[in-house]
Formats: structure tokens, C-alpha cells, sequence
């Protein structure tokens, strides 16, 4: 298959637009064979005595004639077509293989064959680059620590042409599958810090930080399963930055250097066990509790002040709101919580959630907590859908 793509890219040009896996190619290729053989028949069994009759009567008259074999015209007409492909290609600057546009680039990480595979998210299908060769990353976690070689590999393949696997058939695994760190922003939406206390509450002074772990994780599709140990699960929408590049003591003017992309996440809190104690951590760390994805979307196709958040309950807005409206934005808290810590590539952080948690609802409102079967989302109009099942073990 890789031989045939080799030989059969450039001939087929834009015909291939719409291949996505190896029957698609190979009815192209045989499409394309068939045709030519079909065309070379006529040629030779039709057009090509009649020329030569009318050579035979020709040579009556002085004039000289080119004695040319009609059947060498369909080969010659190929190369013609050949040449004319790459001179378009050559003065458009696109290589053989580039036969669509992409205006962002979206990286994801999907379950295949029981191993975790690294995707581009493209506009008709998926792009599974970990099978296109061995030394290609295994996981959207290699790919950032790769830097700029990998980026602009990646950036030459989401404008290549290649088979595509259907969107609706893979399994997510999370957008980054082993941050080293997981850091989360509390209170970090006024209104949402109005919603979240009884009586009149002060915006914080600095921003408060929590964490996650590891097991939190799950991928787009996947089930949140909900703490035996506790009967009040809420949902908490949020933008993720995922850190590009290592930093300590960042300045504030810098933070957007250290970013490689962003994606989704939903906060998952047991709001008995949070508040439980003055420390969040067992009401926000539990297994599962830390979805995030589809996908990363690089920053350079983000636009951080139009950047906005939706989250839902089974079809239903509950939260909605922009980033623009956050108390301490995304550069302040890069460059606050490098203070303390060392970012390194594939670190995340959940940058706060807005007004509309379960926790904040008051009569005639009902705290209707999360149960079994409730779909929870988590939206953006730049980013994408995140989408997950609450169940029970």
C-alpha cells in the first residue's frame, strides 16, 4: 500500500480528496488503470488503422508526414498532464502529497489495538500518526516534548494526504495521557465566587491552586464514575492550557510563550468530601474525576479574547461564560504558579470555572446532583466538545 501511495499520489492529484482508508486508494488506483487500458484499446484497434490508411494514401502527394503511432498519444497526453501538476504544484508551494488546508492544528491521543496512538484531528477523519511510521510519537505527550521539529512535521502531515479513520469510531483516550503536573484554579470567576458562599465572600487576592493526579483522567466518551463515599457530584467546565516548554519564574509578559495549546476539562467535585476540611483535595482528586479533551488545539489557532465556555447537563446550558471574564487570566496564573513549581512540557492546568455549578443553584432551583446515565459537556466554540457518562462502579 505504501509503494502504490508512493507511485499513484502525484497522477491522482485531487482525484484521492475523498480517500480515507486502503480500499478507497486501491479503487483508485485500479479505477485509474482500468481507464487507461480501456482508452489504449480504442486507440490501437480503432483510430490508429484509419491513421495509418490515410498515411498509405498520402504518399501520393509531396507533402512529408510525420508517421507518429496513435497509441503512443494516451502516454505522451500523461506526461503532458504530469508536468502541468507539478509546475501547479511547485508555483502554489505544495508538495505531492498536500491536497488540503488546515487553518489549525488539533492533536489527540485514541486506543488502538489496545496501545495509545497519537491522532490529528483533520477536517474528514483522523489521522493516526504514530502508524505512519516507528520513530513517529506514540502520544500528544512525546509530540510536545519533541518542540518545534515535531510541530512542523506534524504541521506537513495535517496537509498531506493520507488514509483517514472515521471520527465517530475511535476510543479518546485523555489529550494528555502522563502530565507531570496537574494544577487547578479555584474561585476564579466572580460570579461563580458569589454562587459558591452563602453570605458575601472576598475575591481572592492571589489565585488558589489545587491539583489533581494522574487517575483522574479520562478521555472524551469516557465515564465518570461517581465516590461511593459521597451523594453531592457536581460538574465544573474549564479551559485546560497545556504547557509547551519547560519555565521556572516566568514573567507574566512572557507566560504565552510557555503554551502549546489548549484544550477541555471538567472539574468533577464531590462537594461533601471537598468541603469536608479546609483542604479540597479528596472532593476534587477522586478517580475519574478529571476529564479532559477531545483534543489540543495549538495556540497559534486560539483566540484568547474571544475564548468562551459552555458546560451542560444532559442537553441543558448551565454554565456559560468567557475567559476574558476571569478574575486572574492565563498569564497571571502561569507566571504565579512557576514561582513555586517547574513547568515542563505536557503540564496541565485547569484555569477555573464560572458561575452555574450545581453547588450554586437556590430555590426554586434544585441542587439535582449527578446520578447515573447524566451526560455532562464541556464546550468552546474554538476547542471543540467534550462529552462524558456519569456512572456508578
Amino acid at each position: 500500500m505504501e509503494e502504490w501511495s508512493r507511485e499513484y499520489r502525484f497522477w491522482l492529484g485531487y482525484a484521492g480528496e475523498g480517500a480515507r482508508d486502503a480500499f478507497a486508494f486501491s479503487a483508485l488506483k485500479h479505477g485509474f488503470t482500468a481507464i487507461s487500458m480501456v482508452l489504449r484499446q480504442i486507440l490501437i484497434r480503432i483510430i490508429e488503422p484509419n491513421f495509418r490508411r490515410t498515411l498509405i494514401d498520402s504518399r501520393r502527394n509531396p507533402t512529408i508526414i510525420v508517421a507518429f503511432p496513435i497509441s503512443a498519444i494516451f502516454p505522451a497526453l500523461a506526461v503532458i498532464i504530469a508536468a502541468a501538476l507539478y509546475l501547479r504544484n511547485k508555483w502554489s508551494n505544495k508538495s505531492f502529497g498536500s491536497r488540503r488546508k488546515e487553518k489549525r492544528m488539533r492533536l489527540l491521543n485514541f486506543i488502538r489495538n489496545g496501545n495509545v496512538h497519537l491522532g490529528l484531528d483533520l477536517e474528514k477523519g483522523i489521522l493516526d500518526v504514530t502508524a505512519l511510521s516507528p520513530d513517529m510519537p506514540a502520544c500528544t505527550d512525546e509530540a510536545i516534548r519533541g518542540g518545534d521539529d515535531v510541530f512542523n512535521r506534524l504541521r506537513e502531515l495535517a496537509a498531506g494526504h493520507y488514509p483517514l479513520l472515521n471520527k465517530k469510531e475511535i476510543a479518546y483516550a485523555p489529550a494528555v495521557v502522563s502530565p507531570n503536573l496537574i494544577l487547578c484554579v479555584g474561585l476564579n470567576y466572580r460570579e461563580h465566587v458569589r454562587e459558591s458562599s452563602e453570605g458575601e465572600r472576598a475575591l481572592p487576592e492571589h489565585p488558589v491552586w489545587f491539583n489533581k493526579f494522574k487517575n483522574a483522567l479520562v478521555g472524551h466518551g469516557g465515564k465518570v464514575i461517581r465516590c461511593k463515599a459521597s451523594a453531592q457530584h457536581d460538574a465544573e467546565a474549564e479551559i485546560v492550557v497545556v504547557i509547551g516548554k519547560r519555565g521556572r519564574y516566568i514573567p507574566k509578559e512572557q507566560a504565552r510563550d510557555y503554551i502549546y495549546g489548549y484544550t477541555l476539562g471538567n472539574d468533577i467535585s464531590a462537594r461533601d468530601l471537598q468541603f469536608r476540611s479546609k483542604q479540597w483535595l479528596i472532593g476534587k482528586a477522586v478517580d475519574t474525576f478529571g476529564p479532559l479533551g477531545p483534543a489540543i488545539v495549538t495556540k497559534d489557532a486560539v483566540d484568547e479574547s474571544t475564548l468562551n465556555i459552555r458546560g451542560t447537563i444532559n442537553g441543558e446550558i448551565r454554565q456559560d461564560s468567557l475567559v476574558s471574564k476571569m478574575i486572574f487570566d492565563i498569564p497571571t496564573q502561569i507566571a504565579d504558579v512557576s514561582q513555586f513549581f517547574e513547568l515542563n512540557p505536557g503540564d496541565i492546568i485547569y484555569t477555573g470555572t464560572c458561575e452555574g455549578v450545581i453547588m450554586g443553584r437556590v430555590p426554586p432551583l434544585e441542587k439535582d446532583w449527578l446520578k447515573p446515565g447524566d451526560e455532562v459537556t464541556v464546550e468552546s466554540d474554538q476547542l471543540g466538545v467534550l462529552r462524558n457518562i456519569i456512572a456508578d462502579e
